[in-house]
């Protein structure tokens, strides 16, 4: 073995270097990756997973969400949740309808102020006595199911309109269906 370099005696034979990438693996992974070890290579790959996960999810959020509502409120948003998940959560009665309002964007007010034009002309404290009340034309069950109390045509404007997208969030368009299809709303 002329090739092999000079040792002592009674000395184990000489130690291979540490092995590179195995034989197929990822070729831009480097050398240091694959002297740690498997459990450690395992707890690194699972958090790079869940850090994508959460990227995608956050990117998904931000592209899904309702872009009328313009509501940046955290009870707002965290009821528009729940109502699409179909729990009571909508029932908002600690927030104040105009601070509510002024977080909406004012395309989506212009829609509610448009959806009261065709439902009561407009008239915020329309009573007909058809059991339909306010600017929006609520019913008295639908107006309890998004934690107003008392007739809707005695509140103002904005309690309204606060209440009619809890609705909107929880029903659809579907809650004035004909001043809604005059409108093109979907």
């Amino acid at each position: 073995m002329a090739d092999e370099p000079d040792r002592a005696p009674g000395s184990p034979g000489p130690t291979a270097p540490h092995p590179r990438s195995p034989e197929g693996a990822a070729p831009f992974l480097p050398d240091a990756w694959w002297r740690l070890s498997l459990l450690r290579r395992r707890e690194i790959a699972l958090a790079v997973v869940a850090l994508a996960v959460l990227a995608v999810g956050g990117g998904l959020f931000l592209v899904l969400r309702d872009p009328g509502s313009g509501s940046t409120d955290a009870e707002a948003s965290s009821s528009a949740t729940a109502a699409a998940a179909g729990t009571t959560a909508t029932t908002v009665t600690d927030v104040d309808p105009d601070t509510y309002v002024a977080s909406m964007s004012p395309q989506r007010v212009e829609t509610f102020n448009s959806l009261a034009g065709c439902e009561s002309s407009g008239n915020w404290s329309e009573d007909s006595g058809n059991g339909f009340y306010g600017g929006l034309q609520f019913t008295l069950e639908s107006w309890q199911a998004v934690g107003g109390s008392g007739n809707p045509a005695s509140t103002s404007q904005n309690e309204q309109i606060m209440r009619g997208s809890l609705l909107q969030a929880r029903q659809g368009w579907v809650a004035w269906p004909a001043c809604a299809s005059q409108l093109g709303l979907t």
